[in-house]
């Protein structure tokens, strides 16, 4: 049985210079929408903020969830480990 990433990595913080944990690996979702808004703020001239914002709030998650889901899947796939839950 493959063991379970999210029990080995999920209380390490990466890199070193990340003194806040803002980059653990249960922590990625969070920081990707983060980064995306910022996208946002930079595209501004392109997209007001105020049409952006409202759109990652509504999408990010049901679209991050999908993503994650098809990739795990993959790796389930790809390697013929399942883990029991």
């Amino acid at each position: 049985m493959a063991p379970n990433l999210t029990v080995l990595v999920a209380n390490r913080d990466f890199p070193v210079a990340d003194d806040g944990g803002r980059y653990t690996y249960e922590k990625q979702p969070e920081i990707c929408k983060w980064n995306c808004g910022k996208l946002g703020e930079a595209l501004h001239p392109l997209l007001p903020t105020d049409v952006s914002r409202p759109a990652l709030d509504e999408l990010f998650d049901a679209e991050f969830d999908k993503f994650y889901l098809e990739k795990m899947r993959l790796k389930v796939r790809r390697t013929g480990h399942w883990a029991e839950g």
